[in-house]
């Protein structure tokens, strides 16, 4: 990684943002997707907490820890679409604000009572280290090639995809992971569609990674439709769970990367109380 020219003792906010973008020889402000939520670069700070997404549990367990820098991954606040009228019910439009018990007036009140300072990193986590840290937990001997979120993975030794899927689940400490394809069917080359990149909304990525010569997608999350464009080109795929395959990354900075860019501020990664919340049913009526 990449220094930057800012004393290491530095207790102000920004640090953070700026260490990130020098990884990828950026200014703070060139990274897409997140920004402050509520305070700003300046701000002093004596206590880290990283999380996957801010929930009110994963926020008040924090600030009871003193933590006042809130470094957090995804959006802070559910977003829906505006569809037109011919998709809606007659009358005014009915938004989101007006329902009293959206879980995001509870967070928004946490958050506005703090006195944290508040940044989302999205595009920064993902490439300094959640999608490097996904592959390399599943312990897959594998030469990568490619580059940023366009690559290939080929396995030094060719495994079933039932292979893949059952060192996935020791590696990850699953019962279970949703797969496409045949069982025995041997893989030579995987691409990394983790967190969200399995959706059909990111196809671009899981089509690059099929004409990169993937044979198999490992993802994090997927939807049918993205399935069923694998299926259609012919590719196995691995399901194992959007928070599951970036919580690692996430630990991973907080644990290696904050001390780096702090050396005197603590930093702990909180996760979510609920790893993977569906489970499979089997009918027994």
């Amino acid at each position: 990684m990449n220094s930057i020219n800012v004393n290491s003792s530095e207790q102000k906010a920004g640090r953070l943002l700026a260490y990130i973008a020098s990884q990828f020889d950026l200014q703070p402000e060139q990274l897409p997707d997140g920004g402050w939520l509520k305070g700003d670069p300046e701000s002093r700070i004596s206590k880290i907490a990283v999380a996957w997404r801010l929930t009110g549990p994963v926020l008040q367990k924090a600030l009871n820890e003193d933590c006042d820098f809130i470094v957090f991954h995804e959006s802070p606040y559910w977003q829906e679409r505006r569809d037109p009228e011919l998709y809606r019910s007659s009358g005014a439009y009915k938004s989101a604000d007006d329902w009293l018990l959206h879980p995001d007036k509870k967070l928004r009140q946490l958050v506005e009572n703090s006195k944290a300072c508040f940044l989302q990193i999205h595009y920064g986590l993902d490439r300094l280290c959640i999608y490097d840290c996904f592959i390399q937990t599943l312990g897959l001997q594998c030469d990568k090639h490619g580059e940023k979120y366009e690559c290939v993975y080929t396995l030094q030794n060719p495994m079933s995809l039932e292979q893949i899927a059952a060192q996935i689940c020791r590696r990850l400490k699953l019962d279970c992971v949703r797969i496409l394809g045949n069982p025995q069917q041997i893989t030579n080359k995987f691409g990394n569609c983790w967190g969200g990149v399995g959706l059909s909304a990111n196809l671009y990525f899981i089509r690059r990674a099929i004409e990169m010569g993937a044979e198999l997608i490992i993802a994090g999350e997927m939807d049918e439709m993205g399935m069923r464009f694998m299926q259609d080109c012919g590719v196995a795929a691995i399901e194992t769970g959007h928070y599951i395959s970036e919580a690692i990354g996430l630990q991973y900075f907080a644990e290696q990367v904050c001390p780096q860019i702090y050396d005197s501020i603590p930093a702990k990664f909180y996760a979510e109380q609920y790893p993977r919340l569906w489970q499979m049913y089997q009918n027994k009526l």
